[in-house]
């Protein structure tokens, strides 16, 4: 089963966002995954949820994700991720 890293961002420091955009397709590409949502228009449906900067990387299966989240690339990216955003990030397993 695929697994997913979704990230929920809010920009706060632009300058520090193009620095983290600049390297994180290289960290995902790198623990072998793929973007497959990066948007600033998500449409909230229901509740009370409305994602600012919605972005959905898949890899090969949860353990993938979590690897990802805790990767040497990603935990480097830390620092200026925080710095360029307010995010949350989940991981979750896919369907068969």
């Amino acid at each position: 089963m695929r697994g997913y890293v979704a990230i929920d961002t809010e920009l706060i420091d632009p300058d520090a966002d193009a620095e983290f955009l600049s390297q994180a397709p290289a960290a995902v590409v790198t623990n072998g995954g793929q973007f497959i949502v990066r948007s600033g228009d998500a449409e909230t449906i229901e509740v009370n949820w409305a994602p600012k900067r919605l972005v959905i990387a898949e890899v090969d299966n949860l353990e993938a994700a979590k690897g990802f989240v805790g990767s040497e690339e990603y935990v480097a990216l830390s620092d200026i991720r925080h710095k360029a955003a307010n995010s949350n990030v989940v991981v979750a397993q896919g369907l068969d």
